[in-house]
């Protein structure tokens, strides 16, 4: 039998009998679990992979084959089996292995090709194997929503028509799903702008939306014409019509299949997609049956109960449960508040708040359409809270810009994991919203610091004649009494003020209790401003720190280009302004180990404060 700690080479698993992949596979998951309930990660989706990833490895030459995992879907098995056992036993960790692909960290990695673009560079892969007369295959895995997306969905096209050699994976992990009819495959046309129900849908939602129930029998339109095309694409009918060629559905767990469809797959001409069913959590029981402990990227816990082992205190709210909160509240007093949220599932706090006003927040996966909800809501007098992630706002800037800014849309956007996310690595962080949109005119982005700061600026933004964005962190805020008190719109507050001060520190968000802190304990002569709204800046006080001429310092874990301290910069024409602000890349680590790497702990603060 081959032990798991051993395995340095992927020859290693090449002479590997049935029996030996089907114990290694139960290796490969009681290691994954082991190591996710320790550390944090993702744990559902790579669990449904493991099968696929070693039949993968052992039917494939990494070097002269291409494999590509979609949004490094699959990276766990593959890391573990490609000699980084011990490193993934401190998983997410500066010591030990990321969650995603990182060409640094190993030679058998790829890059980490973001959601839904793999299929766009793995036909691009096979196309230049085919310019360079090269022997060798392109394997894409994928699952089963990203294929659905913009990105990868009209690449299929693509794929088809030019006819190079692609192998496409295709992770089904949703469970039990219906299969359709061939009545309804055939209905499926080559080009889904020319489909008659599509068409019809566009149609109606400009009406349905201007009902009193706003909209909420598109919602339920759009799930059935969503779910009705997932099912034609994943079911095979629209491969064939492309010109790709299929098999499947096949069992994601059974090894034998899946090295036969495998083998079949290398002896192809052209393109082909091997859809394979799988199940999320598949070998850790509690998962299988239902239980949530990995929404997202998961915090630490205990493996035999799957509770969490960092208990949120009595006396503290996460960001979000304290926007839900607020926005239930805003619900039961108007009638024109409407929430629109993307891929609730992961969103405890907005999960349950659906539970109990499903007529009022819609669940949307699609950021164009929550978007386009956004703006045609807010056109028809409702006040609209769109919830989108922070991470990703480069890949909808573009829908923010033409429906939202562009129109001067009165709304509030929460964008959440603003700012740096612990654990994550460089490759998806919060910090780029504040670049992003500061190059806008008329665009408001607030942060609060505490409780009573949260509610009140959330409050405001639905009193805005535009659009608001509110940052939502993933930390945990104390709570204190309720304070309704609306703040004056675009103004900052001192937080410290000191008499002989020899400087000001501006910050904003929960940064600032730290700053707080340290500096009255260590009695630093230096005063400390809130900057809550980020745009627009507090003018006034800063005018006045113009006149006083104070040596400025600006703490904010935002990117140094376009953040913060660049606007404050350009405002006073100064280049002596102290900027600490992230210049570069975020490592995955804990927050501390990650603020001592930027430069941006305690320590450093001080030697700037000294100099």
């Amino acid at each position: 039998m081959i032990d798991i700690k051993e395995i340095k080479s992927l020859d290693q698993l090449k002479d590997l009998k049935d029996d030996e992949m089907s114990e290694l596979a139960e290796e490969v998951r009681d290691l994954m679990i082991e190591s996710v309930a320790r550390n944090g990660g993702y744990l559902a989706s790579e669990l449904s992979l493991v099968e696929i990833v070693i039949a993968i490895l052992k039917s494939f030459d990494l070097k002269n084959d291409k494999i590509i995992f979609d949004d490094s879907h699959g990276a766990y098995t593959y890391k573990i089996l490609t000699g980084r056992y011990e490193g993934f036993k401190r998983l997410g960790k500066c010591d030990g292995v990321s969650h995603y692909l990182d060409p640094s960290e190993s030679k058998y990695d790829g890059d980490d090709i973001v959601y839904g673009l793999s299929l766009a560079v793995s036909l691009a892969e096979a196309k230049t194997l085919a310019l360079k007369k090269k022997n060798g295959h392109v394997v894409c895995v994928i699952g089963d929503e990203a294929i659905l997306s913009k990105d990868a969905f009209e690449v299929l096209r693509d794929i088809g028509k030019m006819h190079d050699r692609l192998i496409i994976v295709l992770n089904d992990n949703a469970d039990y799903r219906k299969k359709v009819t061939t009545s309804v495959l055939q209905r499926f046309l080559n080009d889904l702008r020319d489909n008659k129900e599509y068409l019809a849908l566009k149609k109606s939602l400009k009406t349905s939306l201007n009902k009193s129930e706003a909209g909420r029998s598109v919602a339920e339109k759009i799930t059935m014409v969503k779910n009705s095309i997932r099912a034609q694409v994943i079911d095979g009918g629209i491969f064939s019509l492309l010109g790709i060629n299929y098999i499947g559905p096949i069992d994601g767990h059974d090894l034998k299949m899946l090295l036969k469809a495998l083998s079949k797959a290398k002896s192809e001409d052209g393109p082909i997609v091997i859809h394979c069913l799988s199940k999320k959590g598949r070998g850790y029981p509690m998962l299988e049956e239902g239980l949530k402990v990995d929404t997202g990227l998961s915090k630490p816990f205990d493996a035999k109960t799957g509770r969490r082992l960092a208990v949120t205190p009595n006396d503290h709210l996460s960001y979000d449960e304290i926007i839900a909160l607020s926005l239930e509240k805003l619900i039961k007093r108007s009638d024109e508040v409407i929430a629109l949220i993307s891929h609730i599932n992961d969103d405890e706090a907005y999960r349950k708040l659906y539970a109990r006003y499903p007529e009022r927040i819609f669940k949307i996966d699609e950021i164009s359409l929550s978007v386009a909800m956004c703006y045609t809501l807010a056109k028809a007098g409702y006040r609209p809270f769109l919830l989108l992630d922070s991470r990703y706002i480069a890949e909808y800037i573009a829908l923010i810009k033409e429906l939202i800014i562009r129109y001067k849309i009165p709304c509030v956007i929460g964008l959440k994991n603003a700012g740096v996310i612990a654990n994550e690595g460089d490759h998806r962080q919060g910090i780029y919203d504040i670049s992003l949109l500061s190059s806008f005119d008329d665009v408001t982005i607030v942060e609060g610091h505490s409780h009573r700061e949260i509610v009140n600026l959330f409050y405001l933004g639905f009193l805005h004649n535009g659009p608001y964005f509110i940052r939502i962190p993933d930390v945990t805020i104390a709570l204190s009494q309720d304070d309704t008190k609306l703040i004056e719109y675009g103004t900052w507050t001192y937080l410290r003020k000191v008499k002989d001060s020899r400087g000001v520190i501006i910050a904003y968000g929960t940064d600032l209790d730290v700053l707080l802190k340290e500096l009255t304990i260590n009695d630093i002569p230096y005063d400390l401003i809130d900057a809550r709204f980020i745009l627009p800046l507090d003018t006034k006080i800063l005018d006045d720190l113009r006149r006083e001429d104070k040596k400025i310092i600006v703490y904010s874990l935002d990117h140094h280009r376009g953040g913060i301290a660049d606007l404050i910069r350009r405002y006073l024409a100064d280049s002596d302004i102290v900027s600490l602000a992230i210049d570069r890349p975020v490592i995955s680590a804990d927050m501390r180990a990650i603020r001592k790497e930027l430069k941006m702990d305690w320590k450093d603060i001080d030697e700037v404060l000294k100099k």
